[in-house]
């Protein structure tokens, strides 16, 4: 890409970077306020509980919970045990965490663009540039950040379509257990 494109896309992607991590340096009570929905705020509860040893529960590991992504609930247990149940601070490492995956997704679009738009010249820009805007835009940035298991799967589903996209590319060849999995 031109050196015009990738000033563009480096600051969409800091815009980005910005406006989600900004959210971890805040205060505990703007923090809290700032990206979990109400359902999120049950799945934080339910996986510090359970790094508390309180099992998949809310209500102060009073009430057990109806279910779960675990997906998702793991990671943020893994997190929260990580800083002995600390709730200021697991939220704080889950905010970085999920800015991490947002990071993985937006690598993917990139990659995903290059092998869809390859061989043209305007391939690499255009991946580029919508990486960088998924990544800055303010629908992703909400869904990818909301303490649910939303930027969790839609980075597995493009790991997939990409994997879909390199064997389509193979031809019509069975794909081995190992692809499968």
């Amino acid at each position: 890409p031109s050196r015009g494109v990738a000033v563009f896309a480096g600051a969409l992607a800091a815009i980005g970077l910005f406006a989600r991590l900004r959210t971890a340096a805040m205060p505990a009570h703007e923090m809290f306020r700032s990206f979990p929905s109400e359902d999120g705020y049950l799945m934080l509860t339910v996986a510090r509980n359970i790094a508390l040893g309180n099992g998949m529960s809310s209500a102060a590991g009073t009430q057990p919970t109806n279910g779960v992504q675990p997906l998702a609930t793991g990671l943020q247990a893994l997190c929260f045990w990580m800083v002995a149940g600390e709730r200021e601070s697991g939220v704080r490492l889950l905010l970085v965490l999920y800015t991490a995956v947002a990071a993985v997704a937006a690598l993917l679009i990139h990659r995903l663009g290059l092998r869809l738009l390859s061989p043209s010249e305007a391939a690499p820009a255009a991946a580029l540039l919508a990486a960088a805007a998924w990544f800055a835009s303010p629908v992703a940035l909400f869904h990818s950040m909301n303490m649910l298991e939303s930027g969790l799967y839609a980075a597995v589903a493009l790991a997939v379509v990409l994997l879909f996209a390199r064997g389509h590319a193979q031809g019509p060849v069975p794909w081995p257990w190992r692809r499968c999995l």
